[in-house]
């Protein structure tokens, strides 16, 4: 199970406290996209909580507990979060929706892989590959995403990732065999 936590809250220390009673979770997440400029794709106020000095050091607790980190970011967002992944080799953290490349445009698909070839480097990271509808949009189809999760792979190597649903919203959109 995973528990969405917010590392720069003051009731950071209490959550954990609280979730130590469930012994089936087994990593914590935080919602971090910040979308550069669509206002409607920016599910935090904070652009960058990697600079935030509560937040880093909350998250620097997580190497004394059992959790993994989930993160949720965009991939403008990606540079300053390998340097934590970088910083942080004791956590290990899993990517959301494939670090959530902010557009589909050739210009972000070619800074998304180069960002997703550093990932590779890192032996603390797991790329999700999960949500695609949010990416793509709740039509998309194979040869859509085909280049993305091939190049996702390519890049950071199948050992480090992992497919998900994204259910019930997956729901919403078509499953593989209907595409």
């Amino acid at each position: 199970m995973v528990a969405k936590v917010d590392f720069s809250d003051s009731g950071f220390d209490a959550a954990i406290d609280f979730l130590k009673k469930y012994p089936r979770v087994t990593a914590i997440r935080q919602h971090m996209a910040y979308h550069p400029t669509d206002l409607l794709k920016r599910f935090t106020n904070e652009p960058s909580y990697f600079n935030n000095p509560i937040w880093l050091n909350n998250l620097k607790k997580l190497s004394h507990l059992p959790y993994k980190c989930g993160l949720e970011v965009f991939s403008n967002q990606l540079t300053d979060a390998i340097d934590v992944f970088r910083k942080h080799p004791d956590i290990e953290f899993t990517i959301a929706l494939m670090g959530w490349p902010y557009s589909t445009s050739s210009e972000c698909f070619d800074e998304w892989v180069k960002q997703l070839n550093e990932l590779k480097t890192l032996d603390n990271i797991c790329l999700h590959i999960s949500a695609l509808e949010c990416i793509f949009g709740m039509d998309w189809n194979c040869s859509t995403i085909h280049p993305w999760i091939d190049s996702a792979i390519n890049a950071v190597g199948i050992e480090k990732c992992m497919f998900g649903s994204h259910s019930p919203i997956c729901n919403l959109s078509k499953n593989f065999l209907d595409r």
